[in-house]
């Protein structure tokens, strides 16, 4: 049974032997070909381009080319202070250039470091020669707010302020010291009729202040312009400047000065109350060139004064002898 069995199989395998030695071939079988070509085209292709910019990916939708979320960090707006402000962080310096000022006599230069403009707080950066803002971090909203907490403060840089902002500040500063004038008439107190007399007020300089703000700065300087003598027995006196001060080597003049007035009626005799008036002129000029006045500064006093008369008695062989009218000006 076994040897029949092989020999069939023997029978098949020389059957499909030259079947398994034959390459197989593939047969290429065209489609046939519709006999009326189609009129329906296909749609043209549709182009859809979406250009995105990080100003213009509006936080927490997805980036254009991650495909995640925009983080969102904190947002900064300006330091909102008064000039006031400014003024307060100012005094600490200033009291340092002030004790230098006093030890050298002079008042003439006030350096600032804070100033305010458009509403927020700004500073000249000596170290890194620049002028900053201060702004200030909101993180409420911030999805990568980095090392920064809301309230947080940092320092940008700005463009230079105009040094037309320190022109107030410098005329401030160089009218202070202005004082009522103090007279310097001569002869002082007591007059005489038909005596010349010298009108002047004391002479304290103009006043030149500079304020410095980094490379800006602003000079203002106050001047006596004129002083006016109201010696009410007419028309007031205006002189330049502060009058003309009697010179030593004038000390026996007869004749009134440049600056000056002589009594030559009886009536002027008595006492009186004389009224001086300074105006100074306050001018200014900045870094940038520009330059131009401030309202004049008024300055007024009030003081006592007496006329007396002295009569001439002698002949013309005498001597002239003078004698002055009893209890007119005494204690005077």
């Amino acid at each position: 049974m076994r040897t029949r069995l092989i020999a069939i199989g023997a029978l098949i395998a020389l059957a499909l032997l030259p079947t398994l030695a034959s390459p197989v071939r593939a047969q290429f079988v065209p489609t046939p070909q519709p006999e009326t070509p189609s009129t329906t085209t296909a749609p043209p292709a549709t182009i859809r381009v979406v250009v995105s910019t990080p100003d213009q990916v509006e936080p927490g939708t997805p980036g254009a080319e991650t495909g995640g979320t925009v983080a969102i960090p904190c947002s900064w707006s300006p330091d909102l202070r008064t000039q006031a402000y400014a003024d307060e962080l100012n005094e600490t310096i200033a009291f340092i250039y002030d004790t230098i000022n006093q030890w050298l006599g002079s008042n003439l230069t006030v350096v600032l470091t804070y100033y305010s403009e458009d509403g927020g707080l700004r500073a000249w950066d000596a170290v890194d020669q620049r002028f900053e803002r201060r702004m200030e971090a909101d993180c409420s909203n911030a999805t990568a707010p980095g090392t920064w907490e809301t309230g947080d403060l940092d320092w940008w840089v700005v463009a230079p302020p105009s040094p037309d902002i320190l022109i107030p500040g410098a005329v401030a500063e160089a009218i202070a010291p202005i004082l009522p004038p103090v007279p310097a008439i001569n002869p002082p107190g007591v007059g005489t009729v038909n005596l010349g007399m010298w009108l002047a007020v004391e002479d304290t300089g103009p006043v030149t202040v500079r304020i410095e703000l980094g490379p800006l700065w602003a000079e203002a300087t106050a001047a006596v312009a004129t002083t006016t003598f109201d010696l009410g027995d007419g028309p007031a006196i205006v002189c330049n400047g502060v009058g003309t001060p009697m010179p030593a080597n004038a000390r026996n003049a007869v004749d009134e000065g440049p600056c000056g007035h002589t009594f030559t009626d009886i009536d002027d005799v008595g006492r009186t109350q004389f009224t001086v008036t300074s105006r100074w002129s306050v001018t200014w000029l900045t870094s940038a060139g520009t330059s131009g006045g401030a309202p004049e500064v008024v300055q007024s006093t009030s003081i006592p004064y007496c006329v007396r008369e002295i009569q001439t008695i002698g002949s013309e062989r005498s001597s002239p002898q003078r004698s002055t009218a009893p209890g007119v000006c005494d204690g005077a």
